[in-house]
């Protein structure tokens, strides 16, 4: 634009110093003097001038030139420069012949103007003898007045039109009209279109020459278009522009025209006003009085450049800034396609950053985004020898909740410090060098390397952080983080066409440590990572602690309310959810991990030695195998999951060897004391709930206890009533013994179809008492029927008539429920009553496991007494029936 001004008003002394030329050698013949009008115009210009009519009338004097035409013959191909239709000068000639001014008029019509620019940026109007002219000395005064010899010029109709590349657009004035108003003060009107939107100028300019050799120019000019009023006042030395003083203001109550032009969207921030005073002064300049009011948002500040050492400094600063209303709503954005996202890296040109010196200083009060919002921001900035230097970055954050003020909280102020340099000129893939710290009173987190700004390869960075407190970002997602602190992670960060690789990785959270190598990649539709994970100690406790979470805290209220509906409610809910899981992760990510752990803590339990290789991949989740020490034992586990369609089939297997139950949790109310237990499982299911899984359950659960002491007062210490209560109708000695020796137990279910059953596979002898039992547990209603009966060993001195017959547990899982049942008449009794009545625990007594833990033991030798005893019972109920 401000090129297409320069050529507009080169044209326009140029084709008056045409007409002048014309008048000097063709005042009385014209046509004979073409040829020499065209000679001079080429020698001085290298351009090549016709006109089709040129006539000259005596009295009074006006000149008529039709049909004029401009053409560059060195400019392939040939260019025409500018065509005007109709030209008429109006001359005075006594104030001519006597030197007086003004002493002419002009008038011209139908001008065209044709502007082309190839692709080396070179423009048709240049030709060899205008590029060899010697440059214009600055120091000389332009002697403008000189050029206010005129008393009026009009142009009706004209157009410039622009040609770069395959991209064109046409100016048009419809009239442009210059008075002279005195000896050194012009005014001016003009009005045109401009990409289809109408522009009106008007003003005023005055030369002053008072101080000898120097020419200022003193003006007024207003503008109106594209819905923007822009106003324009001050002085200026054409000459060196020194001692300028420039005042500028523009304001637009609407930006629908300038979304029009630009082709653009704009937020709502009308009204718009922005005003600014240019000053210049011994070669430095300076923008001062910045004032941008965006609606309600200000800004203020200014600008300032030295010549001395180039050196720019900027200041910037506003109370507020919301910028809720100034960001647009996203569109939908259409799906690129695969050439689209796979384009090529672009370069990033830094030379802009050669010789700049800056300092840039920012302080705003608040900035607002919706509930989000920054305060106390303060910036310091430092651009030389092409370094960024971020001497200070500070702000707080802050989030408003309208609907819940308690989760509305602040940060404390984080600060941001470091260095930011290129690496070249010109770079792609690995950009800049860069230090950066971010604090604030309790975390910090550095990041130092190579940096790719402009895409995802080639970055190497090391990353450090650690923190002590967390007490904001607990307040903000409502959970307490103080159980994980302090937290440290170091790692070194590398990235690649589609891969992250996380080296040398260091993680600690509290008292756990976490230590590996870690690489993600995505190159395929789906993210597979791949890695070894070792840990010294890995603490899970805080993440599956039972205790109240902040979280729930914060809802206690909420749940107050509805608290009698709640209760109601909770009575129905089951153990296992109906809710549908979505299980598309195992189609998203492809993973292959090594584990070591050498102490895993999950709650108050402790595993040792923990190896196991975790892979998911082709819509499966495989743990083959766990192994681990554990509660004085060893486990050995697998664990499968196969997407098909929405459901999962999930496969598990469980080895427990030697397992000590005291040490299943460690706390001052363990039920058991020594004793080993074995645990034998292997399970199968499919479904898309977990209530559908456990449904479909088929397979087995055995496990035996061996040799133990129950500390039958550790049932109240933990508060499990329905056992204390069971135990004590099986064992009427629980009241008055402190302890029970266990001398054995073991227990057997099948699963068909998600229904537990034991065959009268239950069993537990103490020292005093033997005890059997069996029943089903159906998985998919959640219901209990197991039943056991109690037998007396000899010689303990209690009557077995007084013990009572059977006891059952019924219910459902989420509230099951003990009670007597003198005559055995549970449904599953009779079946229990009839398999002891005729040997069916012999299983047991062949050796519940294929180890024959049990085999020969006292527990053993038990269980037919009681198959014996059992007998008994049976033919007694059945002369109590009717």
């Amino acid at each position: 634009m401000k090129k297409t001004i320069r050529i507009l008003f080169f044209i326009l002394i140029f084709s008056l110093l045409i007409v002048a030329g014309v008048i000097a050698v063709g005042l009385y013949n014209p046509q004979a003097y073409e040829g020499v009008i065209n000679k001079f115009v080429y020698k001085k210009t290298g351009y090549q001038y016709s006109t089709s009519d040129l006539s000259i009338q005596l009295s009074p004097t006006i000149i008529t030139v039709e049909g004029l035409e401009l053409i560059n013959p060195a400019w392939s191909p040939k260019s025409k420069l500018l065509t005007l239709q109709n030209a008429e000068i109006s001359l005075d000639i006594k104030q001519l012949l006597n030197k007086n001014i003004p002493f002419w008029n002009a008038a011209l019509s139908d001008l065209k103007v044709q502007l082309i620019e190839n692709d080396k940026n070179q423009l048709n109007w240049n030709t060899p003898i205008l590029a060899n002219q010697p440059k214009p000395d600055t120091n000389k005064t332009l002697a403008l007045k000189e050029l206010l010899s005129f008393s009026k010029i009009s142009i009706n109709q004209a157009n410039i039109r622009q040609h770069k590349a395959d991209n064109s657009e046409d100016i048009d004035i419809y009239s442009l009209l210059i008075n002279r108003i005195s000896d050194d003060s012009i005014q001016l009107e003009g009005a045109g279109v401009y990409q289809e939107q109408g522009v009106d100028i008007s003003g005023k300019i005055e030369i002053d020459d008072l101080n000898p050799g120097i020419e200022v120019l003193h003006f007024a000019m207003q503008a109106k278009g594209l819905g923007v009023d822009l106003q324009s006042s001050g002085k200026i030395n054409p000459s060196n522009l020194d001692g300028a003083k420039i005042s500028l203001r523009a304001k637009s109550d609407s930006l629908e025209k300038l979304e029009t032009f630009l082709e653009t969207t704009f937020p709502a921030v009308a009204p718009v006003e922005a005003s600014l005073e240019l000053l210049s002064s011994n070669g430095n300049y300076e923008a001062s009085k910045i004032n941008l009011k965006l609606g309600e948002n200000v800004l203020t500040g200014d600008v300032k450049y030295k010549s001395k050492d180039s050196h720019v400094s900027v200041n910037l600063i506003s109370e507020k800034i919301d910028l809720s209303s100034l960001v647009l709503e996203q569109k939908d954005k259409e799906i690129k396609s695969e050439e689209d996202t796979n384009h090529q890296e672009a370069e990033m040109d830094w030379t802009w950053m050669n010789s700049l010196n800056t300092d840039i200083n920012v302080d705003v009060g608040e900035i607002v985004l919706n509930e989000h919002s920054l305060t106390d921001i303060s910036a310091k900035l430092k651009l030389n020898n092409k370094i960024l230097d971020v001497d200070k970055l500070s702000a707080r954050y802050l989030h408003h909740d309208a609907n819940d003020p308690n989760k509305s909280f602040a940060s404390d102020l984080i600060n941001i410090s470091g260095i930011v340099k290129p690496l070249a000129d010109k770079t792609i893939r690995e950009d800049v060098q860069l230090a950066i710290n971010i604090t604030d009173n309790n975390t910090s987190l550095s990041l130092e390397g190579e940096a790719n700004l402009n895409g995802t390869e080639g970055s190497a960075l090391k990353l450090h952080a650690d923190s002590t407190n967390l007490d904001s970002v607990s307040k903000y997602l409502q959970s307490d983080f103080s159980p994980y602190l302090p937290m440290k992670i170091d790692a070194d960060i590398e990235t690649s066409e589609n891969v992250i690789s996380i080296s040398q990785l260091s993680a600690q959270s509290a008292e756990s440590k976490v230590t590996g190598d870690v690489i993600l990649n995505w190159s395929d539709e789906i993210v597979k990572v791949k890695g070894k994970i070792s840990s010294t100690l890995l603490d899970l406790s805080p993440i599956l602690s039972s205790g109240k979470s902040e979280q729930e805290s914060y809802k206690d209220k909420d749940k107050d309310k509805d608290k009698d509906s709640s209760d109601k409610s909770s009575s129905k809910d089951k153990v296992f959810s109906d809710e549908p899981i979505n299980w598309e992760w195992l189609e998203l990510y492809d993973a292959d991990l090594d584990l070591d752990i050498q102490k895993l803590i999950v709650n108050d339990n402790i595993f040792n030695k923990v190896n196991s290789k975790l892979a998911i991949g082709n819509g499966s989740l495989n743990i083959l195998p766990l192994q681990a020490h554990f509660a004085n034992g060893s486990l050995k586990s697998e664990f499968t999951l196969n997407k098909t369609g929405d459901n999962v089939k999930l496969t598990s297997q469980l080895d427990a060897i030697n397992l000590s139950l005291a040490a299943l949790r460690a706390t001052d109310g363990s039920v058991l004391e020594g004793g080993t237990t074995d645990v034998v499982m292997s399970i199968a299911g499919q479904g898309n709930s977990l209530h559908q899984i456990v449904s479909s359950l088929n397979g087995e659960l055995i496990a035996e206890v061996q040799k133990g002491v129950i500390k039958n007062d550790a049932f109240e210490a933990i508060g499990t009533d329905i056992i204390l209560e069971m135990l004590t109708m099986l064992n009427p000695f629980m009241k008055e013994d402190e302890t029970t020796e266990l001398e054995c137990a073991a227990v057997k279910f099948t699963a068909k179809d998600g229904v537990l059953t034991s065959k009268n596979q239950m069993a537990i002898e103490t020292s005093k008492m033997k005890i059997v039992g069996g029943g089903i547990i159906d998985l998919s209603t959640e219901e209990l029927e197991i039943g056991f009966s109690p037998s007396a060993k000899k010689g303990v001195g209690i009557n077995i008539g007084s013990l009572v017959k059977f006891v059952r547990l019924g219910g459902t899982l989420k509230n099951p429920h003990p009670e007597a049942d003198p005559v055995g008449l549970l449904k599953s009794g009779a079946a229990i009553g009839a398999a002891v009545s005729t040997g069916g625990l012999s299983l047991l007594v062949e050796g519940l496991f294929k180890r024959a833990t049990s085999s020969g033991s006292a527990c053993n030798q038990a269980l037919s007494e009681i198959v014996v005893q059992e007998g008994a019972i049976k033919e007694q109920n059945k002369s109590e029936q009717p």
